[in-house]
């Protein structure tokens, strides 16, 4: 079976798997829609909050968000590790909302180093990899996360072929978690599988 991953706006790539023009997408348990979620998590997550290095800011409950520019990912959901995060999100009159596209973390870690807004929560592995991959591990720190962790699944589209694609996953998954292969693979990328 041959596969192919495309960077698509986050809320984009949930409807194209919704209505079946995808097969998959990467999501975590509290996603809302129409997704068939694999029988196995990928990985468990958790939300740091990350500013400019410079900053005298540590998260210290939502109430510490006030006042700062806090930037969404437009179709994050965080609703399964804080709903009140989630509400918060959606509501604030103090968000900054993106739409995610191909090397969008690189565009939000320069939005963040020049200003664009002051604080930004990721998925720790996400964005530990990110500040990595484009060398601003220097520019950028974590300042405290949301207590929780959710587990990452793949939702796949709700048909005949989204079906198919999760049984072939779900068995060949459940070989690589018996051989413990998945956590040597996971930890390339600093995820968990808790």
């Amino acid at each position: 079976m041959e596969t192919s991953f495309r960077i698509l706006p986050y809320s984009r790539t949930m409807r194209l798997v919704e209505d079946g023009s995808m097969d998959a997408v990467y999501i975590n348990a509290g996603t809302k829609g129409n997704f068939l979620f694999s029988k196995h998590h990928l990985g468990a997550g958790t939300v740091t909050f990350f500013t400019r290095k410079d900053e005298d800011w540590t998260y210290n409950g939502l109430p510490s968000l006030d006042g700062k520019r806090v930037l969404y990912v437009n179709g994050y959901s965080y609703s399964a590790i804080s709903p009140s995060f989630q509400k918060y999100v959606e509501e604030a009159p103090n968000i900054v909302t993106i739409s995610s596209r191909k090397d969008y973390m690189k565009n939000v870690l320069t939005m963040l180093i020049n200003n664009r807004f002051d604080i930004f929560g990721e998925e720790t592995a996400v964005m530990n990899y990110a500040l990595s991959q484009y060398g601003m591990t220097e520019k950028v720190k974590a300042a405290g996360s949301l207590s929780g962790a959710a587990n990452f699944h793949l939702g796949f589209s709700p048909n005949e072929r989204g079906e198919s694609l999760k049984e072939a996953f779900d068995k060949s998954y459940a070989k690589l978690l018996a051989t413990g292969k998945i956590e040597e693979i996971l930890a390339q990328f600093g995820v968990v599988r808790e």
